[in-house]
Parts: structure tokens; C-alpha cells; sequence
């Protein structure tokens, strides 16, 4: 297919064991992938609301040093 496309990020285990606690809060976890922009975790938390989560991968936090 034509709109799909591989791509490869490194992520601290850190980031992503926090982003699965919370989504044991919920049934489905959208995740978003955009070129040069932080991955997106989007997720419903039953009666408490909506949640959405930006992680940056390991470049994008080198790039960015005063943003952590």
C-alpha cells in the first residue's frame, strides 16, 4: 500500500512503560507519527477524560536539550 511507510525511532524504555500504565486505563491507545514531530499517544480514560501524550524520540531530545 502507498500510504504505508516504515520508519525507526529510539525511545527511552522510560517514556514508554509510563505511556503503558496509562493506557492499562483504557481499551484503545491511538498512537500518530508525523515526520520531525514528537510521537502522539491519544487515549480515553472512561469518566475522566480524554488524554493525549507527546514523547520525543531520542533525536529529537538532542535536539532540544532545554526541553527536558
Amino acid at each position: 500500500d502507498d500510504h504505508k511507510k516504515e520508519c525507526t525511532h529510539e525511545f527511552d524504555s522510560e517514556q514508554l512503560i509510563r505511556i503503558i500504565k496509562v493506557a492499562g486505563l483504557s481499551t484503545q491507545v491511538q498512537i500518530y507519527q508525523v515526520d520531525e514531530l514528537p510521537l502522539l499517544f491519544r487515549s480515553n480514560l472512561g469518566n475522566l477524560g480524554k488524554i493525549a501524550v507527546y514523547v520525543k524520540d531520542k533525536s529529537l531530545q538532542n535536539d532540544n536539550p532545554d526541553d527536558e
